[in-house]
């Protein structure tokens, strides 16, 4: 029996799946995101702790993705930093995609660096409540941008097309 640490590397395999769970984080995300407003209650029941956390976990997985080099994923959540590490051409491609110049989104990112971090463990955080904010739509369309550049490096639709990933996560909430 193989043990893990022992395990044969499939390179091309590892970074398929890295990408297939960044999308997967990222219709999760959605999900999350969705108002829907309860028959019993009347309430609404979309979740926005789980979007935040979704959502930055998504663009992550995506840039780490991008990433990948020597059979290794870098390691770390910080966002801006695994931003940085991107080479110049794909930085200014993400900057033509959003139409937002590379200086205010390396600021963003550096404001919501560990935005995974802080939104996963949210409680830990309650006693410095206040008012916080987060750009969502920037984070939806950097994850958007950032699966094209995936798309791109590594072939057109090299991995599930949008509508396979719904159709797991209706089977898989439905199934919950």
């Amino acid at each position: 029996m193989t043990q893990i640490n022992e395990m044969v590397d499939h390179s091309p395999e590892k970074r398929k799946q890295c990408y297939i769970q960044a999308r997967s984080f990222f219709y999760a995300a959605k999900r999350c995101g969705r108002i829907e407003i309860c028959e019993e209650s009347g309430l609404n029941q979309n979740f926005p702790i789980p979007e935040y956390v979704n959502i930055a976990f998504s663009c992550e997985l995506y840039l780490k993705t991008l990433l990948y080099r020597d059979h290794e994923f870098i390691k770390g959540h910080e966002l801006s930093e695994l931003f940085s590490r991107l080479d110049a051409a794909k930085i200014h491609k993400v900057s033509e995609n959003l139409k937002i110049d590379e200086v205010q989104i390396r600021n963003l990112l550096e404001q919501h660096s560990n935005l995974f971090r802080n939104m996963r463990y949210r409680f830990e955080y309650l006693q410095y409540s206040g008012s916080f904010s987060v750009p969502l739509q920037f984070f939806y369309l950097m994850s958007e941008s950032l699966d094209q550049l995936a798309q791109e490096a590594f072939g057109a639709e090299p991995y599930p097309s949008t509508n396979v990933d719904i159709g797991y996560f209706h089977e898989f909430w439905l199934d919950f």
